[in-house]
Formats: structure tokens, C-alpha cells, sequence
């Protein structure tokens, strides 16, 4: 059924053989869950530090995705929907591999119409493909504890193959339809995010001139029908504590792009997008000011610097 809720219990009697192509933040973490589960894990990334680190927690570091073609499964974490072209489709791809029986999961945050496009590449050449957009509360920390809710796109028996290796990354997979629909949904999410992430930085930051105790109002929304993700997590664990640390919220040129990504289904679809618009404009201001991997929470900094405000704050010490 497209639509099912899947649980995420497995058990292998042999060892999955997994690649993992793009060892960042994400990608590391994911990998190193692998290992500590049994996986036998190689993997790709062109940043010498993210070899090393991946290395250190027991992945075999390949040169090319042509070299993963005794992996069972692939892995893909990686900037944007050109990348993920590029290791499965370009020169020395995935599609280059011998091993037909491999299925990708891809956890990038690709855009819906590339993701079939490459999915029908693989396909050409007996590779299984599924997007899977991650999404979970803490970013790299949901990784860390498996704790993700997979938002999959593919045929229910590529989704139903790949559950070994989605129930090790996740606690929660939601097969949304076919391929493309995984992607899909993680955009409108983030959309969505955004959203209520700029909403309540306005809000507060009014509030907080016009002599309101911030945590009180913080507190008196999330128990009104204004509660969002920000009012239940972000404000009251990180921003209202004066953490801006990385641990408060991952890279806001990477959400930045997902707005834009939503922006782009609108236009795609003939659907308006006046608020996502916005936020993606305002978003790709404070992205250029602040720097790409800047948290998120940042951008309450920014309202703050605008309108005044002055608060005690922690940022990470190579800021």
C-alpha cells in the first residue's frame, strides 16, 4: 500500500553491505550508525577531514561510486538533486556499477521532478531507486539516535527491500507514493518550517519590545493555537537559553534552498506561493549575511540586531 505506515523492525542474519556517498554532517552520522549496527560501510566524500573521521569509525573509504558495486544498498546525503545526478548518472556513476541489484536511497533534499529523472536513469540500468526525506526534532542528534522519520517515495517493493537499512536510520518510515512524493513532502515540511521559524522571531522579538517576558510568551503561544515547532523546541531548549550553537539548528543556507525548492513546486504546479516566496527572499538575505552553515536560529539573531534587542548569547567558537 502506498500510503502504509511502516514499522521500522529488522533483523539480518548476514551483515547489509551499504555505501553511503557524502560523509558530512548527515551523511557521517548515518554512516557511523551503520558500522555500530553491523553494516559493512564504504564510503565517498571529496573532503579529506570527513574521509578521515568516517575512516576513524570504521568505513572503508572508496575513490568512486563505480567502486561500491558489491554494495547491496547506497546511501546518498548530499547538497543538491546536481549532485545526485552526478554519482548516479555522470562518468564513473552508480550506473557504471556491475551490480544490478542495488537500490539507492536517496536522504538529499532533491528536488521531486530530478529525483524521478534519475530514478528512471538507474532504472535503464537495473538500479532501484527511493527518495527518502528525512526530517526528526534536533537535526544531526535524530540521526545520531535513530530517531528519524523517513519520508519515502518509490514502488512498494523498492521501499519494502530497502526497510533493513531505513529502520537503522530511523524510528519512523512513511511511504508517501511513488518516487518524487518523498521529496516532495520533506519541501512542503520545510516550507512549513520556515514559515512559523520567521513568524515566531517576529512575534517574540515584538514581544520582547514591548516589555513581555519572553519565556512567558513563549510558553502562553505554544499553549494557544500560535504552538509550532519553534514555540515547543527551538525557543524554550536553544534560542531563550542563549544557545546559537550548531547544535540549535542546522545550516540556513540549506533551508534556505529547501524554500526555494518549494517556491519551485509552486510554480511548477501553477500554485501561488506569496508566503514562501517571502520567506525564501528574506531567508537568502540573512543566508548571505550570516554565511551558508550558519544554524538557523541565526536568523532570530538577525531580527534581534535589527530591531535592537540585546540578549547574553552563545555561538559556536569558530564563529
Amino acid at each position: 500500500m502506498e500510503d502504509m505506515l511502516l514499522s521500522n523492525t529488522a533483523h539480518q542474519s548476514a551483515p547489509l553491505k551499504v555505501g553511503v556517498i557524502g560523509l558530512g554532517m548527515y551523511g557521517g552520522t548515518m554512516a557511523r550508525r551503520l558500522v555500530g549496527a553491523g553494516c559493512e560501510v564504504a564510503g565517498i566524500d571529496p573532503t579529506p577531514t570527513a574521509r578521515q573521521a568516517a575512516a576513524r569509525d570504521g568505513v572503508r573509504i572508496v575513490d568512486s561510486p563505480k567502486s561500491l558495486d558489491d554494495c547491496q544498498f547506497v546511501v546518498l546525503s548530499l547538497p543538491t538533486s546536481k549532485e545526485v545526478s552526478q554519482v548516479c548518472l555522470g562518468e564513473g556513476g552508480l550506473a557504471s556499477a556491475s551490480h544490478s541489484n542495488m537500490l539507492v536511497i536517496d536522504t538529499t533534499s532533491g528536488l521531486p521532478v530530478e529525483s524521478r529523472s534519475i530514478a528512471e536513469g538507474l532504472e535503464a540500468h537495473g538500479i532501484s531507486y527511493i527518495d527518502a526525506g528525512v526530517s526528526g526534532t534536533g537535526g544531526a542528534a535524530a540521526v545520531e539516535s535513530g530517531t528519524l522519520t523517513m519520508l519515502v517515495g518509490g514502488t512498494s517493493e523498492a521501499v519494502e527491500k530497502a526497510e533493513p537499512v531505513l529502520a537503522l536510520l530511523g524510528s519512523t518510515t512513511i511511504h508517501m507514493g511513488p518516487v518524487g512524493a518523498g521529496h516532495a513532502t520533506k519541501t512542503l515540511n520545510n516550507m512549513l518550517s520556515s514559515t512559523a521559524m520567521l513568524a515566531t522571531a517576529e512575534a517574540v522579538t515584538i514581544g520582547i519590545k514591548a516589555g513581555l517576558d519572553p519565556d512567558k510568551l513563549v510558553a502562553a503561544i505554544q499553549a494557544s493555537q500560535g504552538r509550532n515547532f519553534w514555540t515547543e523546541h527551538r525557543f524554550p531548549n536553544f534560542i531563550l537559553r542563549g544557545d546559537f550553537t550548531s547544535k540549535s539548528g542546522g545550516p540556513i543556507g540549506g533551508t534556505t534552498q529547501r524554500v526555494g525548492q518549494a517556491v519551485e513546486m509552486g510554480r511548477e504546479f501553477g500554485v501561488p506561493t506569496p508566503i514562501a516566496s517571502a520567506a525564501h527572499q528574506l531567508m537568502s538575505v540573512m543566508s548571505a549575511e550570516l554565511g551558508y552553515r550558519a544554524p538557523t536560529t541565526h536568523s532570530v539573531l538577525k531580527y534581534w540586531e535589527w530591531s535592537h534587542v540585546v540578549r547574553d548569547v552563545k555561538v559556536d567558537s569558530d564563529e
